[in-house]
This record gives structure tokens, sequence and C-alpha cells, in this order.
């Protein structure tokens, strides 16, 4: 990854890479290898997210997991790690790197003021209008959570983007981008405000 990040002109979504590496040396993912499965087959569009509880994707107390390739990653907040550096609301912690090499934090960043530390959210919210599918070629009822696609960013409620992430201060610059891991869906990103760097691309 670069280590002089810019923020690009368009987001890049999330779905084909990982997301960024924690200095524990695991990695990040905010989509699962799992999408809804109707008569016309395997639609893309339609991710089942790994911090549900109607699929057993098999995550640990850390929300993670090992893959079919013996990799194990996280796909939700690293708690045993969170616990190991002893983040508890009183200063910033960096916890590693995003493939577009902006640093990522965990849950607390300042204020707008740059003295007051705060505990972040992301926007995203529950759509409330029905999927819109029959059952059978794509999903219906109402949103729940089950999929990303249930979920929709609301501008102006979080003070982080649509990729969880923001511009503000940091231990190591009065200003600069960062992502941050909320506990809230998605609480890992699900895009990049960079460019990420083709070595964390998923292969097909």
């Amino acid at each position: 990854m670069t280590t002089l990040p810019e923020t690009a002109s368009y987001h890049t979504a999330g779905s084909d890479y990982t997301f960024g590496v924690l200095f524990s040396g695991v990695t990040l993912l905010a989509y699962t290898e799992r999408n809804y499965t109707g008569a016309l087959g395997k639609l893309d569009d339609w991710n089942i997210t790994a911090l549900q509880a109607t699929y057993d994707f098999g995550l640990d107390c850390n929300n993670g997991h090992v893959d079919p390739n013996g990799k194990y990653h996280y796909h939700g907040t690293p708690s045993a790690l969170i616990a190991g550096l002893g983040i508890n609301g009183t200063e910033m912690i960096k916890i590693g790197y995003a493939a577009d090499g902006f640093p990522i934090y965990y849950k607390y960043g300042y204020d707008s003021d740059g003295s007051t530390l705060i505990a972040l959210e992301s926007g995203y919210r529950l759509k409330t209008d029905d999927r819109g599918g029959d059952g059978i070629t794509a999903p219906a009822g109402c949103p729940d959570g089950l999929y990303i696609q249930d979920y929709e960013y609301f501008y102006g409620e979080s003070k982080l983007d649509a990729c969880n992430g923001r511009f503000g201060k940091t231990p190591e610059a009065e200003e600069e981008y960062y992502y941050v891991i909320t506990d809230n869906f998605p609480s890992v990103p699900l895009c990049f405000s960079g460019t990420p760097h083709e070595s964390f691309q998923i292969s097909p």
C-alpha cells in the first residue's frame, strides 16, 4: 500500500477487496462470500452480511473466522485486539491501515473542536421500504439486516462518511483522513475513499 494516500474523486466499493490489515497481522473484510441465491442463480448485489443471526458464518467472539484457505480474518470489531491495546475511550489508538494507505482507528475520534474525544457511529440505518423482490428470483420482505443492501447511508446523521471515514485531528496530525471501525453496522468500512492497492484485490 502507498505511504502517501490521497482521497480519490470517487469511492471504490470494497466488495472485491480485503479492506485492510491490522497491526496484529490479521486482515479485515466487510463483505462475505455468500449472496442471495434464487431461481435466477446468485445475485451479487445482495450480499449476506456476516454480522447477523440467520446464517452461521462461524464467527468467534472477536468477529473473526477462518476462510476455506485457512486464513483468519475479521468481519467486525476485533474485541480481543481492542482489549489488548487498552482502548477505552481516553485516547485515539491506531489499529492498522486500509488498502488505500489511510489509517484505521477504533470507534473513538475527536469532535470538531479537536479536544473532546467521542464515540463515533456510522450513518447507516435499515431501509424502511420493502426489498421489492418476489422471494424467488430476488429477496422479498422488510429489510432486517440480513443483507448489506438492507442498509442505506443517511447524510448528516453521522460524523463519518459513507466509507466510515472522516477528516479530523489524530495523534499524528492536526488534520488527516482516517477510517473508523464502528460497533454498529457496517463495522468494517464498505468502500474506499482513496485508491486501494491491487495486491488487496480478491481473486475471483
